[in-house]
């Protein structure tokens, strides 16, 4: 973001702290919820990923919020976290359909095969949520030029 200056370090370690509990928090939260409603369809249609998507979207808009050294007007920050949130939402339920029909080497190596796919998932969520920086930096330097 071109800061030109540093924030202190109680700054840097308070909103550290805050990214490193909140943030798994809430991604928890919505993988949790998606998991419950795709469980119960017939209760309310597409509920499940529509909350999912809405506590992406707060996770995104704390995280965009917290990280940068400079100010961004929320407005940025609230659309600019929209397309990650729908990401991450896609990639999950893509991620649970290649683990539940398309993954047949489970047999073969067991419980290890979990270890390459957890990975897997690390580097598409914060692929994902780096995207989405560059995007909410986009958009930014797009208000102000």
């Amino acid at each position: 973001w071109e800061a030109e200056r540093r924030r202190s370090l109680q700054h840097r370690i308070a909103r550290a702290v805050t990214l490193l509990t909140v943030a798994p928090l809430l991604l928890t939260i919505s993988i949790v919820i998606s998991t419950l409603i795709a469980a119960k369809a017939h209760a309310i249609p597409f509920s499940g990923p529509l909350l999912a998507i809405g506590l992406n979207i707060l996770l995104f808009m704390m995280v965009y919020s917290l990280v940068p050294t400079v100010k961004i007007p929320y407005r940025v920050i609230a659309l600019g976290s929209v397309l990650p949130a729908l990401l991450l939402e896609a990639a999950k339920l893509g991620y649970a359909f290649y683990t539940t029909r398309i993954v047949t080497f489970s047999a073969f190596y067991g419980s290890f095969a979990v270890i390459p796919l957890f990975l897997l998932w690390i580097y598409i969520a914060w692929y994902i949520t780096l995207l989405g920086a560059v995007w909410v930096h986009t958009l930014h330097r797009g208000l102000h030029e």
